[in-house]
């Protein structure tokens, strides 16, 4: 009788040891996740937004929810930024890249996707985030043909400076992403490959 009730103290020990070794084991993925702050505003007047922000593992929509794309079975991390417009993203360091979805009623979704998950406190890209008004875009009262032309001269003339600075380094740091990126989804990883190119043809 005692040997029988010292067997199942010890069954019961066992159990609750491995369950603890478990759950270390599982959390330990989560235990340190690298933490991702942000901003939401709006475009026309610079006030805070809040909306639904969201980080997900693929770059390539895997469904819908209303306006909201989805990006894989379920999100890395999700926030709502406050009243300052401000959220923070905490997405398992496991993770090379993740893909947010900014969410908010009236407002058209932006999607920012193959970010950077390779060190704690890197802020997501861009921040802040402009959101514009759905119904603005949709009357024409926004100058969206000169945003257009303003980002991508803007973005084309930043790159073309950085690699005039130091164009082994540019072309190097491109090259690398784009491998980075290659993990999840070739086609982008080339797009992006294609950026030293673009870069230097525009730079000289």
């Amino acid at each position: 009788m005692v040997e029988r009730r010292w067997s199942n103290v010890l069954a019961i020990f066992s159990v609750a040891a491995l369950s603890l070794l478990l759950g270390a084991v599982v959390g330990a993925h989560s235990a340190n996740p690298y933490q991702h702050p942000g901003r939401v505003l709006e475009r026309a007047s610079g006030n805070p937004i809040v909306a639904s922000v969201k980080g997900w593992p693929n770059s390539e929509p895997t469904g819908s929810d209303g306006d909201c794309g989805l990006y894989g079975v379920k999100p890395l991390a999700s926030a709502v930024s406050d009243a300052g417009g401000t959220f923070e993203l905490q997405v398992d360091a496991d993770q090379k890249t993740y893909t947010v979805v900014y969410c908010a009623n009236g407002y058209t979704t932006y999607v920012a996707r193959d970010l950077p998950n390779l060190g704690d406190g890197e802020p997501t890209i861009p921040t802040p985030v402009f959101l514009r008004i759905k119904a603005s875009q949709q009357t024409g009262a926004a100058d969206f043909q000169g945003d257009v032309i303003r980002t991508a001269l803007g973005a084309l003339n930043e790159l073309a400076y950085l690699r005039s600075i130091d164009s082994e380094r540019y072309d190097s740091a491109i090259s690398d992403y784009a491998s980075l990126i290659k993990g999840t989804d070739g086609n982008r990883a080339e797009l992006f490959l294609s950026l030293a190119n673009a870069t230097a043809s525009w730079g000289k």
